[in-house]
């Protein structure tokens, strides 16, 4: 996976709010809702304080019972699209 090496982190700007199980966050460029749920919620707040992409891996692959692969998968795709919609920062370790 290609965000092993990156600290990765919520946009400080971006209000958010946890109802049930879900994430609402509202990101500041676009001023637009964006809803996650499942893997993504938890996500979400592992990186409350940046971390690596590596050590949230290691944290879903031990809270989840899916494939390491699939985990993978969920974790690069919930990042490009959280950076896409600026509720997520990637930095160089």
């Amino acid at each position: 996976m290609k965000y092993l090496k990156k600290k990765i982190g919520r946009n400080p700007q971006a209000a958010w709010q946890e109802i049930e199980d879900k994430i609402v966050i509202v990101t500041p460029r676009t001023k637009k809702i964006h809803i996650v749920s499942g893997c993504g919620s938890r996500i979400w707040q592992l990186i409350e304080k940046p971390r690596l992409g590596a050590s949230v891996m290691d944290m879903l692959a031990d809270e989840f019972s899916a494939e390491r692969k699939r985990l993978e998968k969920d974790l690069e795709d919930f990042i490009e699209e959280m950076v896409s919609k600026d509720a997520v920062e990637l930095k160089d370790e």
